[in-house]
This record gives structure tokens, sequence and C-alpha cells, in this order.
């Protein structure tokens, strides 16, 4: 019983946290790519994913707030993730990473966000799959906890708008991660 928890990153912003007229037709594009045959749809709490996953085409959803953005508390070492950037050029992704208490909180997003999907992989009838919009930063978070020996350079840089990472179950056991980039 082979079933995907399909994760996409939310689609172009506007101004605020909505998403922009660009975003909403590259969102419109990107639904001919979903993986199909979905069981069930969610969504992060904040707009921009909930006006994502409707211009997929989804009118019934559920919001999960496992799936929102990364942890707040992370603003505390903006300034070390700051200096981090400038010296070595990396993302601000990559500059949590690399601060180790930004690092565990991280961890632990994604464990936490990991612990949803296969909570609700199991809610699932056999042979269907399901879909979620969230952000860049808490899938990659995700995709680290599901295999804990990659590293954020292992998944091929950070996902863009409208990319994202389609979690492999069989028997209702995670099994392997696959992206969809552009």
């Amino acid at each position: 019983m082979a079933q995907i928890f399909e994760v996409r990153r939310h689609s172009l912003r506007g101004e605020g946290d909505c998403l922009s007229p660009q975003g909403v037709e590259a969102a419109r594009r990107a639904a001919a790519t979903l993986a199909a045959n979905y069981a069930a749809a969610y969504s992060s709490p904040k707009r921009r994913a909930i006006e994502t996953l409707e211009a997929f085409g989804f009118r019934e959803y559920q919001i999960v707030p496992e799936f929102g953005t990364l942890p707040a508390a992370l603003g505390a070492h903006d300034r070390h993730a700051a200096l981090l950037r400038e010296r070595s050029g990396c993302t601000l992704l990559e500059a949590y990473f690399a601060i180790p208490a930004t690092h565990l909180m991280i961890e632990a997003f994604g464990a936490a966000f990991l612990a949803k999907l296969c909570s609700l992989i199991e809610q699932l009838p056999p042979n269907r799959n399901a879909i979620a919009v969230s952000h860049g930063g808490s899938i990659e978070a995700a995709v680290l906890a599901a295999v804990p020996e990659w590293t954020l350079g292992d998944l091929g840089g950070e996902l863009a708008e409208c990319e994202g990472a389609l979690f492999h179950f069989d028997d209702r056991l995670f099994r392997r991660v696959t992206f969809i980039r552009h």
C-alpha cells in the first residue's frame, strides 16, 4: 500500500501575507505537476499557503499549525545569523543550521512536522495520497528529520516557490523523500 504525502512551498508573495497576482498564476501552473489521488489537503495557517492550496484547485482542506513557519524564537538569533551570512555568503536558513541553538530549534520543529505527517497518513484510506502547503525552511526541516543522515547541502538547495517534497510511505511507514523542482 504505497502512499505519498506531498508538501509544497507556497507561491510568490505580494504585499503582506497574501500571494501576488503572479504568485496565484504560478500556483495555477504548478497544479499541473501535482501527484494526484488525494484523499486530504492541508495548509499552514498563513494566508499565502492557503491561497496557494486554493490556486492548486483545492476547496476543502484543514489548517494544520505544525505546517506553519519556522519558530519565531529564531529571531532572537538574527544578529548572529546576519554576521554568519555576511562572513560566509550563506543563506539565512544555512546560518540558522550553523548556530547550535537555532539548529536545535529547527530540528525540533522538523520532528514535529514529520510526526504530524505520519499521524495524518495513518488517517488516509489505503492507496490514497495527501497534500499540504507549507513554507521554505519548514519543509527542509521536515525532510532532514525524516532523513537524519542528510544535511541541508544534500537537498540540492532550498526549495523555491511551489517546489516541494514527496514523502513516500509503504504500509504507512515512511520510506524515502523525493523532490519536485522547477
